[in-house]
């Protein structure tokens, strides 16, 4: 069993701003797909054009809203 198996049930969604800032834990996105390396790159790609042109990022965390 993995750490996220013991722990992961016990945790709510969104995490409490403390979660995100401890010295001894990783936070890592939980992610439903293995995307290609394609699929990687032209996401990459997609937030450095955004950013290019004055945009934000694709997918980014809101720590207002704790996720």
């Amino acid at each position: 069993m993995t750490i996220a198996g013991l722990i992961g049930p016990k945790l709510s969604a969104p995490l409490a701003l403390n979660h995100w800032h401890h010295p001894k834990v990783t936070v890592m996105p939980h992610v439903a797909r293995r995307p290609t390396v394609d699929q990687l790159v032209t996401g990459v790609a997609a937030n450095i054009r955004s950013l290019k042109s004055g945009g934000r990022l694709l997918q980014e965390v809101d720590v207002t809203r704790g996720y």
